[in-house]
């Protein structure tokens, strides 16, 4: 297929081939019993069904696998040369990349990095069918990209790199390798940073970067004191280099993980995420390029309410419950007009209301926006959030919005 690329080929194969097997196994217990008769693990084998996971089976597996299904001759046929051409362009895709030579990407870094930048923001914002193939391709092609080049032959190229890959991994559910991309960042000796960025609010602005990136990977982790710690940092650093621009451009994000890292304390004031919110509403509101009139200065803003909307669920009493109803309704009222919004942004909301719905005992409207919210995670390829949206089922839930899908 010439007009696609061969991991989008591969992409493309494999999810014909698990939409196949997953029509094929719709009757309850059917999973497992195949699991039983391949020798594996129900795990393992929900990993292979799942359209937003990357693995594939082994030819050996794959040959099993299509021998113990109902089919006819010619259907069996097909079905194993679909999860074989997945593997093939697999591949081709990496000795492909590897054949473009380390010596090819380093010529052109820079132009790397701005088609990777390019496809990690229609990741964000694009449709939800874009979105589901985009994400994939930026973590593959940023990780490669930052192994490639390295901190010592272009500093900046490594660290947008390796953080584009970070913010993908996190969103495909790839915790330990989002923090792998953001702490190798961190790990960058001094003398490269003093060599490469000679000037200093670019190497803060870089810094705080990384810190921020491995805030959002200890979240992601459960590691909420270390996520604070790590906005603690780059705070820290921000104040050392007073510097306008930086503050507005990174104090907003800074904030917001700080909001999310304190509504899993223990006993948290919620004074002290009001305060959090407000200081973030106040940068954004007088930073020059994020005004409320600017697209971004609105998602800034609608992510930061979604926030302290979820710490008002988390510290819940029935008027902080009505405060969470005020503050996420108006978000969700929000979203008719705002012009800047992704897959991503609506789940989190999505996911919000329903948890607060689930404690004010409206379990009609909690499974609503759940099943809203999951599907929303699921046509977008939002790995981690469809996880996270399945935790909160019960097993008869689960398998109605799985049936559903």
């Amino acid at each position: 297929m010439e007009w696609l690329t061969p991991l989008e080929e591969a992409l493309l194969h494999r999810e014909v081939a698990v939409q196949t097997l997953q029509g094929l196994l719709r009757e309850r217990g059917s999973k497992e019993r195949l699991a039983r008769q391949l020798g594996v693990s129900p795990q393992y084998l929900s990993y292979l069904l799942d359209p937003w996971n990357h693995r594939t089976p082994s030819p050996a597996l794959a040959r099993r696998l299509v021998a113990a299904l109902p089919l006819e001759p010619e259907q069996r046929a097909t079905l194993w040369e679909h999860l074989m051409l997945c593997q093939v362009n697999r591949l081709e895709a990496r000795r492909a990349a590897f054949l473009e030579g380390r010596r090819s990407v380093l010529l052109n870094a820079e132009e790397h990095l701005h088609q990777l930048l390019q496809a990690s923001a229609e990741a964000q914002f694009g449709p939800n069918a874009v979105s589901r193939v985009k994400y994939r391709l930026v973590y593959e092609g940023g990780r490669y990209l930052a192994q490639v080049v390295g901190p010592r032959e272009d500093l900046r190229v490594f660290i947008e790199a390796s953080l584009v890959a970070h913010n993908a991994a996190n969103v495909l559910n790839y915790p330990v390798s989002a923090l792998w991309m953001a702490r190798q960042v961190n790990y960058v000796p001094e003398e490269i940073w003093l060599q490469a960025l000679r000037d200093r609010e670019e190497a803060i602005h870089y810094q705080v970067y990384g810190l921020l990136a491995t805030a959002t990977a200890y979240h992601n982790l459960g590691l909420y004191g270390e996520e604070y710690a790590c906005c603690d940092q780059a705070e820290a650093l921000l104040a050392e280099a007073g510097t306008t621009r930086l503050q507005e451009n990174w104090l907003p994000h800074l904030y917001r993980n700080k909001l999310n890292a304190l509504m899993y304390t223990p006993r948290f004031s919620i004074g002290e995420a009001e305060n959090i919110a407000h200081r973030a509403q106040e940068v954004i509101e007088r930073a020059s390029g994020h005004t409320l009139e600017s697209p971004f200065g609105q998602l800034l803003l609608f992510l930061i309410q979604v926030s302290l909307g979820r710490a008002y669920i988390r510290n819940a009493n029935r008027r902080r419950l009505n405060k969470a109803e005020v503050v996420l309704r108006g978000c969700y009222d929000a979203l008719a007009y705002m012009p800047l919004v992704g897959p991503l942004h609506r789940t989190l909301l999505l996911r919000a209301m329903a948890e607060m719905y689930g404690k004010m005992g409206s379990q009609e409207y909690r499974r609503h926006f759940l099943r809203s919210a999951y599907q929303e995670a699921s046509a977008a390829g939002l790995t981690h959030q469809r996880a996270r949206i399945l935790a909160k089922l019960s097993q008869e839930e689960r398998a109605q919005v799985e049936l559903a899908e």
